[in-house]
């Protein structure tokens, strides 16, 4: 069971504001990231051999056999009868060839218009493991595609984070939630709550913070950081790209940080 006393309520709601100045960087013994990605969409579509050379130049980090994926876009699609309601709906988005390490845990994803870099839990470190790949891919992709103009870069980090208790208050281990008066239900069983906020015209952030499925005797929550930078109107040159990633990883350090509370920092060093 799971008791909210003091909440933020929305399904979606939109925010404005000041990208925060940086903070010192903060390191966990057992940080709860599920996975984090780096993606890059492109104007023009690469050549269909840009997959394999890449796995080429690239082997000794990716060894693993690749494997092609066909990519799918969801959206929420309103019922004309029913306003309040809607339907997920899926969509083809082309297809991509997903380069893998020997665990299948540090991944690479190349299609048409589109670079992804991923790395599922265990997560290695920002400067200790993931920044460098994501360079190593940029660098690699550049010199295969010389002339790459980046129209979208995102950064995602998706925290499954657990406490070790049947019972508690939200607002003990997070800053973040939703209201709801306790005259309607002191207790809620599930709640699912996603933000976007508008950091600057081209930067926004989309957080997804749920409740989720957990072993028994234990409470777990979902904190999904979505960070998308839309240069569709003003092309980024590739090489470029990655001070951009840099600002946005710092933007989603603090991000984190100010959602939760001191009790999940002692658990994530336990």
């Amino acid at each position: 069971m799971i008791e909210l006393t003091t909440m933020r309520s929305s399904s979606r709601v939109e925010q404005t504001g000041p990208i925060p100045s940086p903070m010192a960087r903060r390191t966990y013994l057992h940080p709860p990231i599920e996975e984090a990605l780096v993606e890059l969409r492109f104007a023009a579509e690469s050549d269909v051999t840009v997959a394999g050379r890449l796995h080429e130049r690239l082997h000794n980090r990716y060894p693993g056999s690749p494997e092609e994926q066909q990519l799918v876009t969801a959206g929420i699609a309103a019922d004309q009868n029913e306003p309040t309601t809607g339907s997920v709906v899926f969509g083809e988005q082309g297809r991509r060839v997903l380069l893998r390490d020997d665990e299948g845990r540090r991944l690479l994803g190349v299609g048409p218009q589109v670079l992804s870099i991923h790395n599922l839990r265990p997560y290695g470190g920002w400067e200790e493991d993931f920044r460098p790949r994501v360079v190593e891919a940029l660098e690699a992709f550049g010199n295969l595609v010389s002339d790459s103009m980046v129209t979208k870069l995102g950064l995602r980090y998706i925290n499954l984070i657990t406490v070790p208790v049947d019972r508690l208050d939200v607002d003990e281990y997070f800053a973040t939630g939703y209201m709801q008066p306790d005259t309607v239900a002191p207790a809620v069983n599930r709640f699912f709550v996603r933000l976007e906020s508008e950091l600057r015209d081209d930067v926004r952030l989309a957080t997804t913070f749920a409740s989720t499925d957990a072993p028994e005797g234990n409470c777990a929550f979902l904190l999904d950081l979505d960070l998308i930078c839309d240069r569709a109107g003003a092309p980024l040159a590739l090489s470029e790209a990655m001070p951009l990633i840099d600002e946005l990883r710092q933007i989603e350090r603090e991000a984190f940080e100010a959602m939760i509370k001191d009790p999940l920092r002692r658990l994530f060093d336990v």
